[in-house]
Parts: structure tokens; C-alpha cells; sequence
């Protein structure tokens, strides 16, 4: 039995544009994230208002980790 280094077989299957792209929402995402938690802090939103924020700070994070890693 043979074994592969497996970072010797991963290859991105994004291209350049779609990396940048990714890249873009994810900023996006985790600047709206700070603008909202910034607002909701200044108008004393309730609690899961400002739980909920973890969703956009969730697919921003995801854009960038994607765009990094090329997938």
C-alpha cells in the first residue's frame, strides 16, 4: 500500500477572480458584523439581536478562510 502527501495532491479549484470575489464578501461580511454590533451596542438592542450577528461574522469568516485556502 502506497501513502501521498496529501498537501502534495491538493491543487486550488477556484480561480483568481473568484478568490478575489470571495475574498470582497467576506471583508464585507465582517465589516457589516462590526457596523451592526456597533449600532446595536449604541441603541441597547436585546441580547439575541446582538447573538445574531454571529451569522454574518460566520460567512465573512467563511469568505476569507475560502479565498485563502483556494477552495
Amino acid at each position: 500500500m502506497t501513502t501521498t502527501n496529501q498537501a502534495a495532491v491538493c491543487i486550488p479549484n477556484i480561480g483568481r477572480k473568484q478568490r478575489r470575489l470571495r475574498l470582497f464578501g467576506g471583508i464585507a461580511g465582517i465589516a457589516l458584523t462590526i457596523v451592526l454590533g456597533i449600532y446595536l451596542k449604541y441603541i441597547d438592542a436585546p441580547l439575541y439581536w446582538q447573538l445574531a450577528l454571529f451569522l454574518p461574522l460566520l460567512g465573512g469568516l467563511s469568505g476569507v478562510f475560502q479565498a485563502h485556502h483556494q477552495t
